[in-house]
């Protein structure tokens, strides 16, 4: 919905050809043949791909793993439907289910940064070297990015900055630079 009519697999490759290191699918029910696609497109440049929301379709198509919503499918269930080998990555919005979800196991930690970078920075500083990534989201632009990393976030995940972008790879490519400026 967010491709400005482009087709997904088209978004997904010129991010991959701008450096991006994993693509996360919000799959359509039913629409495995994308995520297929995605995932080729993924493996072909050694890229991880991770299905939103759908531990179903995660394990159906053998990606690298899911990424579950707040309040959505419990970690241990998801980890019932995949493969040991596949990643479990949780999304939450304050430090405490943060540390919740790092205590339950997740292999990542998607830290929703709406309401400001306090509760990222929060985890970052208390979680252990070695812990899982912390992965900043929602809202990020090439504006804020350096400050996603100076705040704590080993990476960023991001939807229109690129796929709304009439050049999603040159998109990546600056939010990736961006992103390194702040390390």
């Amino acid at each position: 919905q967010l491709t400005q009519g482009r087709p997904v697999t088209d978004i997904a490759e010129q991010a991959l050809s701008g450096g991006a290191i994993a693509i996360q699918l919000r799959v359509a029910p039913g629409d495995i043949e994308t995520a297929e696609r995605v995932h080729e497109l993924c493996a072909a440049t050694g890229a991880l791909f991770v299905v939103e929301d759908r531990a179903d379709i995660a394990a159906a198509t053998k990606a690298d793993g899911v990424r579950l919503p707040e309040n959505g499918l419990p970690l241990d269930a998801a980890r019932r439907v995949l493969t040991p080998w596949q990643i479990v990555g949780t999304s939450t919005s304050t430090s405490a289910e943060a540390r919740a979800s790092i205590a339950a196991g997740a292999d990542y930690v998607a830290m929703d940064i709406a309401d400001g970078f306090d509760a990222l920075r929060t985890v970052g500083m208390h979680a252990s070297r070695g812990g899982p990534p912390l992965i900043a989201y929602r809202g990020i632009t090439t504006k804020n990015v350096s400050e996603v990393a100076n705040a704590g976030a080993d990476g960023f995940c991001v939807t229109t900055a690129v796929t709304e972008s009439p050049n999603p790879q040159m998109a990546a490519e600056m939010l990736i630079a961006a992103f390194r400026q702040g390390i």
